[in-house]
């Protein structure tokens, strides 16, 4: 080409523009972090079974588990924790520099804005004024800030405050509660390491990696938060389900022993004859199917009573204490699971909160199906209690035949019998019970907090460079070819 020079001057100003944009640019990182769940683990086992037996399944899928991580009630969490509603910002020599955890210069309202708020604070020699931008289109100056007295803007009412302050612009971005939510959650890419890995990692590029390592940081902390919380909510209601029924079952039982004894003083019992003790030995097998059904007719009362009370409107319900029924059990995890929802809302937003409303309504469906199902269980049961005890009323035609005083003494043992049962059982039930509230293991294991990686993924200067040397390369050829298609058309 004779005009070489144009290619020179071409690439210059190519690598000049991508100069400008290199220094103008704020570097971006990686941030990166690792969990892993627990569901296999040896000191897991205990506890898995506990939760089944409260009716939610212990076992964790690391693919429903990805869905809490980036759920917004988890993530709303995080951002009323750190603030992340507000972003800070400082201007530098050639961009915005954000900054986390404090800036010199914050701003607060006294109201949410349902728009993005920005404030551009300038202090020159201690003095300070302010633009203030709401939306896209509304914008006020304030010529004069007074720092800690409130001010009347657009956006209401400002209070602005100021800590170690120098001069510079500094910058304030403040957002509805929802959409910095949002952002978050887009900001942060969580996934599975693989389709059989219990591993899930966490990603994310930002300018600011303060912030990014602290919202992933505080997020996993959250997460095993509220996982040890539901598991200590369902302990607690179980425990206090099973103190109450081994208080009655306790005081039933010394009641028993206690008229069995005065009966043994009184009659002058000591031992009773072969007949008494073979049939006693044929009634152990309907004894025990009849404590076992009186056992499971309990907790089905129970659980009835509990499902009825209004003050246990929103509370989780034991399950599975030796109900055999398996759509019963399914219907109160599923209920429990709807109830650990609301008992999260509630932690963060009021009863009278749409969304709260809308899920006690979506609860109460629920109540009406767990309490058609135990009326159903309650049949199956009242069927196989009628079989019982026709064996029993056998048994007993047959005990008519020992002395009245023999017999009377054996139906005392059979009850006390069936409570010793019923004793034993709700025993076994509060140490595993017990052990689970005393286990300290959280649900998923922080394999690498979050991290920065210190390479840089943008701007790369060699990537502009390269860019600009050909861009400036091919911008002359381009006007060269038009001038050539022109003089043709002519």
């Amino acid at each position: 080409m004779q005009h070489w020079r144009w290619l020179v001057v071409s690439v210059a100003v190519c690598l000049l523009i991508g100069g400008i944009y290199y220094v103008r640019t704020a570097p971006v990182f990686a941030v990166n972090a690792t969990l892993m769940l627990r569901q296999t683990a040896d000191e897991q086992s205990n506890q898995s079974e506990m939760m089944k037996l409260m009716g939610v399944d212990g076992n964790k899928v690391a693919g429903d588990e990805v869905q809490i991580l980036t759920s917004r009630d988890l993530m709303g969490q995080v951002v009323d924790k750190l603030n992340l509603t507000t972003t800070y910002s400082k201007k530098g020599t050639f961009y915005w520099k954000k900054q986390f955890p404090a800036s010199p210069v914050t701003v607060s309202m006294a109201t949410p804005n349902e728009q993005s708020v920005s404030v551009v604070t300038r202090v020159r020699n201690g003095k300070a004024k302010a633009t203030i931008i709401v939306g896209l289109f509304r914008k006020q100056k304030i010529s004069s800030i007074t720092w800690n007295t409130p001010v009347q803007t657009i956006a209401g009412e400002i209070t602005f405050t100021a800590t170690d302050l120098a001069d510079g612009s500094y910058k304030a971005v403040i957002q509805p509660r929802i959409v910095a939510v949002d952002q978050e959650l887009k900001a942060i890419q969580v996934t599975r390491m693989g389709r059989e890995s219990n591993i899930i990692t966490f990603s994310t590029k930002t300018s600011c990696p303060d912030r990014a390592i602290a919202t992933i940081n505080t997020l996993l902390d959250f997460y095993n938060l509220q996982s040890a919380m539901d598991k200590n909510r369902l302990a607690s209601q179980t425990e206090q389900f099973l103190s109450a029924r081994i208080a009655v079952v306790t005081a039933d039982l010394n009641t028993l022993e206690q008229e069995l004894e005065n009966y043994k003083r009184v009659n002058r019992i000591s031992n009773l004859n072969s007949t008494a003790d073979r049939y006693q030995q044929t009634g152990d097998q309907f004894l025990q199917q009849a404590a076992q059904l009186e056992a499971e007719q309990t907790v089905l009362d129970f659980v009835a009573e509990q499902v009825a009370k209004s003050e246990n409107e929103v509370a989780v319900i034991p399950g599975n204490l030796g109900v055999s029924d398996p759509t019963l059990q399914h219907l109160i995890q599923d209920y429990n699971l709807q109830a650990i929802r609301i008992n999260a809302l509630l932690e963060t937003a009021t009863e009278t909160n749409p969304v709260v409303m809308r899920e006690k309504d979506v609860l109460n469906g629920k109540r009406v199906h767990v309490q058609e199902a135990i009326n159903q269980a309650r049949q199956t049961l009242s069927l196989q209690r009628k079989f019982i005890n026709e064996q029993q009323n056998l048994y007993n035609s047959r005990l008519e035949q020992i002395p009245e005083t023999e017999r009377r003494y054996v139906e005392m043992q059979r009850d006390k019998a069936t409570k010793e049962n019923q004793y034993l059982f709700l025993i076994e039930k509060r140490e595993e019970n017990a052990l689970l509230l005393a286990s300290e293991a959280v649900p998923a294991k922080i394999v690498d907090r979050a991290q920065l990686d210190p390479n840089k993924l943008a701007p790369k200067l060699s990537v502009i460079g390269l860019m600009a040397i050909l861009l400036g390369l091919i911008i002359p050829y381009c006007f060269y070819f038009l001038g050539v298609i022109r003089k043709e058309l002519q």
